[in-house]
């Protein structure tokens, strides 16, 4: 049984690392899972786990010995710039560029991405009670954390939103019938892009016979 009003770890607020890329954004939900696994009451070899993909024993079948919540991402769009949600911008947005450190000859050149991203849960159980009761800690626990706590926000995330909970179902694809509690967030993802690029030295032009030189 999920302890329903235990108290929630209560995680970092401030966070000095890189904003989430679609690479890290995995690893901020381990965060969060592993914080908020510390408020369950089931035994600790029960316990669920969150993963990318369902584990395999190494004679290539599905271990179901646990439940799993697993990740995938559904979707991802370039995010509007207006409130109404009907403006997309058209590229990156330059945001600054400096000497490129310990190079000299160079810039380097930091813009911004935005891309609104769909994360899909599906919380999977051998027992149709225990698969409700773990759709909703999890999403009560991402509830909290996005918004109260603010963990997701720490770690380069804009907006954290619930979309919806699909249809509850079953599935034999990992070799026994489990039970699925699909759950769909839609969080905004501001990528963070450094290039470097090589400053003009000189440009040499020729109008009719004379010869013009510009120097960068």
């Amino acid at each position: 049984m999920i302890g329903g009003t235990a108290a929630f770890a209560v995680p970092p607020k401030m966070s000095s690392r890189a904003p989430l890329d679609h690479l890290s954004l995995y690893q901020a939900f381990v965060d969060c899972f592993s914080l908020a696994a510390q408020t369950l009451e089931w035994p600790s070899q029960n316990q669920p786990k969150l993963v990318e993909e369902y584990p395999a024993q190494r004679e290539g079948e599905f271990d179901t010995s646990f439940d799993i919540i697993l990740m995938s991402l559904a979707g991802s769009h370039v995010s509007s710039t207006s409130n109404r949600r009907d403006q997309r911008p058209k590229g990156i947005e330059e945001v600054s560029r400096i000497p490129y450190p310990g190079l000299t000859g160079y810039l380097q050149v930091r813009s911004k991405w935005e891309e609104d991203v769909q994360v899909r849960f599906d919380v999977l159980s051998k027992s149709n009670r225990k698969a409700n009761e773990l759709a909703m800690w999890w999403h009560r626990t991402l509830v909290v954390y996005a918004q109260s706590l603010k963990f997701f926000m720490a770690r380069g995330v804009n907006d954290f939103r619930f979309a919806e909970r699909l249809a509850d179902q079953t599935t034999k694809e990992y070799g026994q019938t489990l039970y699925c509690r699909p759950l769909l967030y839609t969080l905004r993802l501001e990528l963070d892009i450094l290039t470097k690029c090589k400053t003009l030295d000189q440009i040499n032009m020729r109008l009719g016979s004379s010869k013009i030189e510009i120097d960068g």
